[in-house]
C-alpha cells in the first residue's frame, strides 16, 4: 500500500511512499474496513523535510449533532463524473442520530455516524476520506444509499479510537 506526502493532486507531485505494514479492523456492518499504516522511516523524513505535512490528531468524543465539519476526498461533483484529480473540501453537517436510524435501521451501529446536507456530500471515490473538526479526524467516510439525497455514513472514530492506539503499540 502506497501513500501520497505533500500533494493535493492524487497522482502527481510531493513524495510516494510505501506503508511498511498494515493493520486492518474489519466490521461486519457495512463491510468498511479501517485500516492503520506505518509510516516507513522514509515517510518519517519527508515528514521532517516538508513541514506543512503533519500528523493529524483523532477525535475522542463523538461529535454532537449540527455540528459543521470539513470532509476532504477526491470524489467527483457529480454522479456522472470520474473522480477529481485534485483533493476537493467542502463543509457538511453532523447529523441526528434517530434521523439517521430511520434511514439505515438495523444497519446503523454507534461505530458509525451520518452526516446530511442535500447540497452537498461524499460519493464515489470517497471511501475512506477524512471528515475533520478543530483539526482532528472525527470520520472516514463509509458510503451510504444515495449521494445527496440519503444522509451519509462514517466511521465513527472517536468509538474506535483505543483500537487505533493499542495497534499503533503493537
Amino acid at each position: 500500500m502506497s501513500f501520497r506526502v505533500g500533494s493535493t493532486n492524487c497522482e502527481k507531485g510531493g513524495q510516494l511512499f510505501t506503508a511498511d505494514k498494515v493493520l486492518v479492523k474489519r466490521e461486519l456492518q457495512w463491510q468498511f474496513f479501517l485500516g492503520l499504516r506505518h509510516r516507513s522511516r522514509q515517510a518519517q523524513q519527508a515528514h521532517q523535510i516538508q513541514q506543512k505535512c503533519q500528523a493529524i490528531k483523532l477525535g475522542t468524543t463523538s461529535l454532537k449533532p449540527t455540528t459543521k465539519v470539513v470532509i476532504a476526498g477526491w470524489g467527483p461533483e457529480s454522479q456522472s463524473e470520474d473522480k477529481s484529480m485534485t483533493l476537493r473540501t467542502a463543509k457538511v453537517t453532523v447529523y441526528d442520530w434517530k434521523k439517521c436510524e430511520a434511514t439505515y435501521s438495523s444497519k446503523l451501529t454507534q461505530r458509525l455516524m451520518c452526516t446530511y446536507d442535500t447540497n452537498v456530500g461524499p460519493c464515489a471515490s470517497d471511501f475512506g476520506d477524512p471528515l475533520v473538526y478543530k483539526n482532528a479526524v472525527y470520520g472516514l467516510f463509509a458510503g451510504g444509499y444515495k449521494c445527496l439525497t440519503d444522509p451519509v455514513l462514517h466511521v465513527n472514530v472517536p468509538v474506535l479510537v483505543d483500537w487505533v492506539k493499542n495497534a499503533i503499540k503493537e
